[in-house]
């Protein structure tokens, strides 16, 4: 079965249609999302050995996903609500969690939002419009459709339109969950 590809094995552009004179993006703004990406990569390996060590008890890598997460979040308005898995760490990068956030929750110390009572990689911030990630499989994906709803009668009663720009247009909700979920 062919599979279409942007990329190559090599990174080098397959679909000219979809290389880096077709972005609209500012140096700055790739250089940002690039710095995010490198970020959870080097999190994920100091973070894996720590939990391997007894360090935390849990941690689950991004490893090979870091693009998808910080790519699609990045398409996002800040006030559109996320509803992720453990994986996704680069929307909660490029939204603004530091590495002070993510060491607080992932040794349960007293500046985590969820004040220690979550298991590690269960990051949430309501400041951002993360909700917390849960460690059942797929049950981010009702609440997510259930916020939708909401966000839609929200944006309907404060006749925000499609055509609105920047923090009055209609949000969206995002969902994510991998293969296991699906």
């Amino acid at each position: 079965m062919p599979t279409y590809r942007i990329l190559d094995q090599d990174g080098s552009v397959v679909d000219k249609s979809h290389g880096p004179d077709s972005l609209n993006i500012g140096t700055d703004e790739l250089l940002r999302l690039y710095r995010e990406m490198v970020f959870v990569s080097i999190m994920d390996l100091i973070m894996f050995d720590a939990q391997r060590q007894g360090r935390i008890s849990f941690y689950m890598v991004s490893a090979g996903e870091e693009g998808t997460a910080v790519g699609s979040c990045s398409a996002l308005n800040t006030r559109d609500p996320i509803f992720a898995q453990y994986r996704e760490t680069g929307i909660f990068a490029h939204r603004g969690f530091t590495a002070q956030d993510f060491m607080a929750q992932l040794f349960a110390k007293v500046h985590d939002p969820g004040r220690g009572r979550n298991m590690p990689v269960h990051y949430g911030s309501q400041k951002l419009r993360i909700h917390t990630i849960s460690s059942p499989l797929a049950t981010q994906i009702p609440q997510a459709a259930g916020a939708a709803y909401a966000v839609k009668m929200q944006d309907q009663l404060e006749g925000r339109t499609a055509e609105g720009e920047g923090e009055r247009g209609r949000r969206v909700v995002a969902c994510y969950f991998g293969e296991g979920a699906a």
